[in-house]
C-alpha cells in the first residue's frame, strides 16, 4: 500500500490528488444521484450476494475438495490481488515515465487510484462487519461487529476488490477484448485463488469484486 500512495505523491500530473479527493467525493456521494435503474442495480447485487451466502459452505466444501493441479494456480495468482498487482501498477508507471508517454503513466495512476480506493472501501467494511473467516472453522454466519483481528476481517476480500479495482479500470479504459480477457479472468482467479486458501468466503470474494468493478468503472467514467 506505501509503493501505491508513493506513486501517486510522486506523479508530476497536475491535480492528481485533487483528483482522487474529487472521485472518492463523487462515489462517497453517488447514492444521492441514483436514478431507479440503479437502486434496480444495488437491490440485485444484494439479492446475489445473500443468495451466495447462503452457499457459502457448500461453496467452500467443493473449493476444498478439488485440490490436483490447484495449489499450483492459486499461488500464482493470489499475489496478482497484492504485491503483484502493486508490482505491475508501479512498473507501469516507470515504463511511462522512461518512455515518456503520458497515457500509460494516466493508466497506471488512474488504476492505482481505482485498486487504493477499491481496497479502502473494503477493510471500512471488513471492520465494521467482523465476519469470521473460513479457516476458523466456526461457518459462514459468525459476525462479531467493529473488529481488528484478522481472523474476523473476512467480508469481503480486499485482494479481489483490489484486483477487480485495476481490472476494471483497465478494461474500460482500453477497450481491446485480449485486455479485457487479461484483466478479469486474472481478477477471477485470484477471487478463487482466496477461496481456495481458505480464507475467504464465495460471499466475500463477490462482493469485493462487485466493489472492485463499481470503483474502477465509476473513475473510468468520470476520467
Amino acid at each position: 500500500m506505501f509503493i501505491i500512495i508513493l506513486i501517486l505523491f510522486s506523479s508530476n500530473e497536475k491535480g492528481v490528488l485533487t483528483t482522487v479527493r474529487d472521485d472518492l467525493t463523487h462515489l462517497i456521494t453517488s447514492p444521492l444521484r441514483w436514478k431507479g435503474s440503479d437502486y434496480v442495480k444495488c437491490g440485485g447485487i444484494a439479492t446475489t450476494t445473500s443468495l451466495i451466502f447462503l452457499l457459502d459452505s457448500e461453496i467452500r466444501k467443493d473449493a476444498l475438495a478439488h485440490n490436483e493441479g490447484m495449489e499450483d494456480i492459486t499461488r500464482i495468482f493470489d499475489p496478482f490481488g497484492s504485491e503483484y498487482g502493486i508490482g505491475l501498477l508501479g512498473g507501469g508507471f516507470i515504463i511511462g515515465c522512461i518512455l515518456d508517454n503520458d497515457r500509460i503513466k494516466h493508466l497506471s495512476l488512474r488504476a492505482t487510484e481505482s485498486a487504493l480506493i477499491s481496497t479502502g472501501f473494503t477493510y471500512l467494511i471488513k471492520f465494521a462487519t467482523g465476519r469470521k473467516r473460513p479457516y476458523l472453522d466456526e461457518g459462514p454466519y459468525q459476525f462479531t461487529g467493529p473488529n481488528l483481528d484478522a481472523g474476523r476481517l473476512s467480508l469481503p476480500s480486499s485482494h479481489t476488490g483490489f484486483a477487480f479495482g485495476i481490472a476494471s479500470y483497465i478494461a474500460a479504459e482500453t477497450d481491446n477484448l485480449l485486455i479485457d480477457i487479461l484483466c478479469y479472468g486474472t481478477a477471477i482467479m485470484v477471487g478463487y485463488s482466496r477461496i481456495k486458501k481458505d480464507k475467504h468466503w464465495a460471499s466475500d470474494v463477490f462482493l469485493g469484486a462487485t466493489i472492485g468493478i463499481t470503483v474502477g468503472r465509476t473513475i473510468s467514467r468520470i476520467d
